[in-house]
């Protein structure tokens, strides 16, 4: 059986960036199956246009826009709530993905417990205590 693994993306008026980071998902190794979360957190650009486009065309692509702004991370915990595979992966917006990232990680870690992939440390802090969030709300 393959594993499953879910990115969540928050996002807040980046269109501009968003295009290549869900590209470099979707780019990803085969050998797994991929979910993807986008939370809008209230975007006034196109955002939900390129979403659209792309679940047009994916159909594991989930998003979720907010009505107002809820802060960057109860946008972060929100995309974690929704997570119902054992694996997930936080990106930021404008981060890209290199090919086989994610299959890298998978095989690093087999069998292990719920997992969170960090791209940028300085939120490392944060996103441990999300972690224990994750933990709690699943």
């Amino acid at each position: 059986m393959l594993s499953e693994i879910t990115t969540i993306i928050p996002t807040r008026n980046r269109v501009s960036f968003l295009e290549k980071t869900i590209i470099s998902i979707l780019n990803q190794s085969d050998d797994y199956i991929n979910k993807i979360i986008i939370c809008d957190n209230a975007s006034e650009d196109s955002t939900e246009e390129l979403v659209n486009k792309f679940q047009n065309k994916y159909k594991n692509i989930k998003y979720f826009k907010h009505k107002t702004n809820i802060g960057l991370y109860q946008n972060f915990s929100f995309g974690i709530s929704k997570v119902k595979t054992k694996y997930f992966n936080l990106i930021s917006d404008d981060d890209q993905l290199a090919r086989g990232y994610l299959h890298y990680c998978l095989n690093i870690f087999p069998g292990s417990d719920p997992l969170l992939n960090l791209s940028s440390p300085l939120l490392s802090k944060q996103l441990f205590f999300m972690t224990l969030l994750k933990t709690w709300v699943v």
